[in-house]
């Protein structure tokens, strides 16, 4: 399944990019477009532009360098709940394996 998705990448990092190609490989999601706001995130899930929004927090790969927490957002439109509960599998198992292969976890 292609799923339509946007992306707010705050960090623009090399970091960011090979997560946001994550998700882009998996062959689930299709980023089909990048914001710059988190005020276009509603926007961009009501007049169904994305079911899926990746916001990637500032300070990303600083974060996973120095070994803390990456902040990483996934906001799904939930008005399919089936469908919400699969993007977000789906978004956990590429967020679980982006992280073992830069953290050695």
């Amino acid at each position: 399944k292609n799923i339509p998705t946007a992306v707010l990448d705050m960090d623009k990092s090399s970091y960011s990019r090979d997560l946001i190609q994550a998700f882009e490989n998996s062959g689930k999601f299709n980023i089909n477009l990048m914001i710059d706001s988190e005020n276009a995130i509603p926007e961009v899930l009501d007049k169904g532009k994305a079911e899926t929004v990746i916001k990637i927090g500032p300070d990303f790969e600083k974060d996973l360098k120095s070994g803390k927490q990456a902040k990483i957002q996934v906001i799904i439109d939930g008005s399919d709940s089936n469908s919400a509960a699969m993007i977000m599998s789906y978004a956990g198992q590429i967020c679980f394996n982006f992280s073992r292969k830069y953290t050695g976890g």
